[in-house]
This record gives C-alpha cells, sequence and structure tokens, in this order.
C-alpha cells in the first residue's frame, strides 16, 4: 500500500482492545451497594431526607435479590422453588417516585413513602434519574388537597339532603 506522499507502508492487523470487565459483575457490585444504602435505617426527622417510594423500594429489593443469589450453588430442587418465587419480580422501573406523585406533579396524598438520606437518594439518582424529586419536608399537593375538600364538601351536602328527604317523608 502506498501512502500519499509515495513512501511505502505496511499494513498492521489492527489490534482488538481488551474486553472491559465483565459488565454482570459491575452491574451486582453496584446492586450490592444498593442495597445495602436502602437497608440503613431512615434518618432521623431533624435530619434532611428525601422521599422514596415504599412500593418502588420493595419492587426493587425483590429484583436485586433474586438477581444476586447464586444458583450455581444450589441443587435443581431449591433453584425450582427460587425460579417460582422470583419469577414475578420485575427490573425496578426507571422512575422511582411515579408512583407518589399526582397528576399535578406534586406529591400525591396518602402515598406510601419513606424518608431516604440525601447520601442514599443521590446514589439512587445517579442510576435512576428520571422522575420527580420530594424533599422529606415537602407538602401534599394543594391542588389535590382542595379537590379532595371539595368532594367531602359535596358529600356531606348530598348526606345532609338525603336525611332531610328522609325527614320530609316521614
Amino acid at each position: 500500500v502506498l501512502s500519499p506522499d509515495l513512501q511505502p507502508t505496511v499494513a498492521l492487523p489492527r489490534r482488538v482492545p481488551d474486553p472491559p470487565a465483565p459488565l454482570h459483575l459491575l452491574h451486582l457490585r453496584e446492586m450490592c451497594f444498593l442495597l445495602s444504602l436502602l437497608a440503613s435505617a431512615e434518618p432521623p426527622a431533624s435530619a434532611p431526607g428525601f422521599f422514596l417510594s415504599k412500593s418502588w423500594l420493595a419492587n426493587a429489593r425483590k429484583y436485586w435479590e433474586a438477581q444476586l443469589v447464586d444458583r450455581r450453588k444450589m441443587s435443581k430442587k431449591q433453584a425450582r422453588i427460587h425460579g417460582r418465587r422470583s419469577s414475578d419480580s420485575h427490573p425496578p422501573w426507571p422512575h422511582a417516585n411515579a408512583d407518589i406523585a399526582c397528576p399535578h406533579g406534586g406529591l400525591a396524598r396518602k402515598a406510601r413513602r419513606r424518608v431516604v438520606s440525601p447520601a442514599v437518594w443521590a446514589a439512587l439518582r445517579r442510576y435512576f434519574p428520571d422522575g420527580p424529586e420530594f424533599p422529606a419536608d415537602a407538602d401534599e399537593c394543594p391542588e389535590c388537597l382542595a379537590e379532595a375538600q371539595h368532594r367531602r364538601l359535596d358529600a356531606e351536602r348530598r348526606r345532609r339532603a338525603l336525611q332531610e328527604e328522609r325527614r320530609a317523608a316521614e
């Protein structure tokens, strides 16, 4: 092969780069790291923190624990039992707080949530950056609270009207 300046060159075989460390090992390390963080106790009420959906947390724990089991050390029967128990475990969805967010984007009323420390939240956001973030001192959505109050007042009015109709019918 001749180069542009007419010097002969030798074409060397391309070196294939070394593969990175096995990705499944890195993934397992990440899962172990997140599980250890999520197992930590809730911060005190006076400390800052963030809300995390309890259902997301339970689903993530179940999935990661199912993935971390070393099936090579199990008997066939144990592997079959484990397979049945973990068959309904799904990867955690990318929006960690999707189910505690209301349609208006605020914190939903009566949402099942847990407070985690800022360090735990920062680690989770590194792996699950999408979704809303709710500080532990966040109030529930004012629009949802107003709607609930309006529904409560309407139900009270209907109940009173029904009682008055019953009295008038007697």
